[in-house]
């Protein structure tokens, strides 16, 4: 998970390569995932608002933590915002997987 979130700072920078230009035949709720319709046709979208939100740094902090308390008990709250990454990193593998899928149906 951590070179994925490293690769998804780098990947924020690319634009209009995956970008889905026509509205495809079957659209799905189930295939977009957790995306709204305009980053399920521009899927580094995701990747851009979530490192505008949040420093690559912040991520790997919240996968630190939640390693942290899946190990066992508790007996304190996690510090900080669990939530806002959480929804953010699962939106990017949502995004992942459509980059990946649009750029296998290029081949």
């Amino acid at each position: 998970m951590r070179s994925f979130v490293r690769a998804g700072y780098n990947l924020r920078k690319k634009t209009g390569k995956w970008e889905l230009k026509v509205r495809p035949d079957k659209d799905s709720m189930l295939g977009r995932g957790l995306l709204s319709e305009k980053e399920y046709h521009d899927p580094v979208r995701v990747f851009r608002k979530a490192f505008k939100e949040y420093r690559p740094e912040q991520f790997l902090e919240f996968l630190a933590e939640a390693v942290h308390f899946s190990l066992g008990p508790f007996n304190h709250a996690p510090e900080g915002n669990l939530i806002g990454p959480y929804l953010h990193l699962v939106k990017m593998i949502d995004a992942a997987w459509l980059i990946v899928e649009r750029a296998s149906a290029e081949k």
